[in-house]
């Protein structure tokens, strides 16, 4: 999976565009990703294979947010 990170550089809508434009969910799903992490910390913004995951958090990283991408549970 890979993870968004909460930080003060980034607006919401920098988030949501960003999540929206790696991810191509709609922009309720953005919304309430980016709250989670806002909220939270940190939340899950893609499931899928390591490399799709790692493309996913490349294009967001690119706007400065902090990523990572894991196995969604732990082995």
């Amino acid at each position: 999976m890979a993870l968004i990170f909460n930080n003060d550089r980034n607006t919401f809508e920098e988030v949501m565009r960003q999540i929206i434009f790696a991810t191509s969910c709609s922009l309720e799903e953005a919304y309430a990703e980016t709250w989670e992490a806002h909220t939270f910390g940190q939340a899950p913004v893609y499931f899928g294979t390591q490399s799709s995951c790692c493309a996913v958090a490349s294009i967001i990283s690119a706007i400065g947010v902090r990523t990572e991408v894991r196995p969604e549970w732990d082995e």
